[in-house]
């Protein structure tokens, strides 16, 4: 019997690899198409979703055989619009609980082929893919970070001031490569005493970036509006 479920899931692991290194298509067609696959298998199912996302990212398709169209432009984006929170906050819940990895996939699993408000093989294969382009996935289970209190980390900011404000001027100067910041933002990481000094820099670089992208994005979206008034 366990060598039977075995070469049943390594049958549709192969399957998976065969549709990911030649589909052609929408990933939520490519999607419903590996959907169909991991529910061939019973309680190895968690096993198939955990070979699918451990091991998409890495295959190349050669784009040589075109899925069907199963999706709508309508139903994806009713879809993402009535369903979508409710994906995303089901993998934070996950994400928070801290699972070992194969717990994870089990839970993953559980909801997108159980829950009752996934009705049908079209909406549960589309919550395979909205959890597919999720860059929380694929799962890592990761040691306990560092924790301090507000104080603490207020007062090394203002120690870390100069730092701080040259990781700014790093982040936002021009550079011909991404290597140069990053071996910039390095250097600087290495200028600092401490572990814990290193965290709070680091903390203060993400939230720096982190900002930059978004006056970015919002930029975008004002000369997008702006070109289509003028249109």
């Amino acid at each position: 019997m366990e060598n039977r479920k075995k070469r049943d899931v390594e049958n549709v692991q192969q399957n998976i690899i065969n549709i990911l290194k030649s589909a052609s298509g929408d990933k939520e067609d490519i999607a419903y198409r590996i959907y169909t696959e991991i529910t061939c298998l019973e309680e190895e199912g968690s096993e198939a979703l955990e070979f699918f996302l451990e091991n998409s990212e890495q295959i190349e398709s050669t784009e040589e055989k075109r899925v069907e169209k199963i999706f709508s432009e309508e139903e994806k984006y009713q879809y993402a619009k009535t369903y979508g929170k409710i994906i995303d906050g089901t993998l934070e819940i996950l994400l928070k609980k801290g699972l070992n990895k194969k717990q994870f996939y089990v839970e993953l699993w559980k909801f997108i082929y159980e829950n009752p408000i996934l009705e049908g093989d079209k909406l549960k294969a589309f919550a395979l893919f909205y959890i597919w382009i999720d860059v929380r996935v694929p799962y890592y289970e990761m040691e306990s970070g560092m924790k301090m209190g507000n104080d603490e980390y207020a007062e090394i900011c203002k120690e870390l001031f100069e730092k701080i404000r040259k990781a700014r001027f790093i982040l936002n100067i021009p550079t011909e490569q991404k290597t140069e910041r990053a071996s910039r933002l390095i250097n600087l990481l290495n200028e600092v005493k401490s572990q814990r000094e290193q965290v709070v820099l680091m903390t203060q670089i993400l939230n720096l970036s982190d900002k930059s992208e978004m006056i970015i994005s919002q930029l975008i979206k004002d000369k997008v509006l702006e070109e289509g008034k003028i249109q």
